[in-house]
């Protein structure tokens, strides 16, 4: 009589579990990384202001030229506060924003005010590590828990993105060595730095994105504050990215926040998570291609 083999069949099923499971596991980890993934997607031109002991590192993330730019400002650099908190040394705004139970966001938010540069991230010193040519530290970072609004699907993006910098096209400059800053007496009579009002043009080029340039963009602001300040620092933000701005309406004051508009979707959102406004639809009224507007919450804020 002919021997039946068994147990074939339960191999194949059992195998098959096992790759469902798997699959199921994969799959899983997929959406935990996309679900994390907050600010960053891996193409356009990332900021990030990290607080550290003594400074404050501005770190930018470039894949279109494959390079990593560390700009240090000193800590002993006299800043205007966001949320009009008053005049404050750039290496207490962190801990003021814990005060004021803020966060992070407070120092995105001076830095960019104060000198126009187009962060819209922020984290404590462990993130100077996708900056840094330590894969070790990099990775480390990646599941450590630190303070942030980087996802760790934005991290995993960092360490990958990091790991293909080479070490040459990784920059470091020293923002009191330019023409930035300018040795004085501060408010409290001792030294230290202020913003000079002079920029840049090396530093500038860091943050201009190609596809403001590229798009010849016609801009509007549309300032309903009630002040004028705000309008002129958003005007030098937008052209420090490269577009141009033609016009400064002024209206009537608004409680409203901020709202940037126009046709040109991927440049609305980057202004937009820029500058924490809603993101709008298209311009109903005027020969422009941007058009942000500012009320009197934005001025509260910043």
């Amino acid at each position: 009589m002919e021997r039946i083999k068994r147990g074939s069949g339960r191999k194949k099923r059992f195998s098959l579990k096992k790759l469902l499971f798997f699959i199921l596991i994969l799959g899983g980890v997929f959406g935990l990384i996309k679900s994390q993934t907050r600010v960053w997607n891996g193409r356009d031109k990332l900021v990030v202001a990290v607080n550290s002991t003594d400074e404050i590192v501005v770190s930018t993330f470039d894949p279109e030229t494959s390079e990593i730019t560390n700009i240090y400002i000193p800590g002993e650099t006299q800043v205007s506060s966001s949320r009009q908190l008053g005049t404050f040394r750039i290496k207490n705004i962190w801990k003021l924003g814990k005060n004021e139970k803020v966060g992070g966001i407070l120092l995105a938010e001076t830095v960019t005010k104060n000198f126009k540069f187009p962060v819209s991230s922020w984290a404590d010193e462990k993130g100077l590590a996708f900056s840094s040519a330590d894969a070790a530290d990099a990775i480390g970072a990646i599941f450590s828990p630190f303070d942030t609004n980087l996802g760790i699907g934005d991290r995993l993006a960092l360490l990958i993105f990091s790991l293909k910098v080479k070490n040459t096209n990784r920059v470091e400059i020293k923002l009191a060595q330019t023409n930035y800053l300018k040795s004085a007496k501060l408010i409290d009579g001792e030294e230290g730095y202020l913003i000079s009002g002079s920029s840049s043009q090396a530093v500038a080029s860091i943050f201009a994105d190609s596809e403001f340039s590229s798009k010849a963009l016609r801009i509007v602001i549309k300032n309903e504050t009630g002040e004028t300040t705000d309008a002129v620092w958003v005007a030098q933000l937008l052209e420090v990215l490269g577009g141009k701005v033609s016009s400064i309406v002024k209206g009537e004051t608004k409680s409203y926040n901020c709202e940037v508009l126009g046709d040109e979707k991927t440049i609305v959102r980057k202004v937009a998570a820029i500058l924490g406004c809603k993101v709008g639809g298209s311009i109903t009224e005027g020969n422009f291609n941007l058009e942000v507007k500012l009320g009197r919450g934005f001025a509260e804020r910043f």
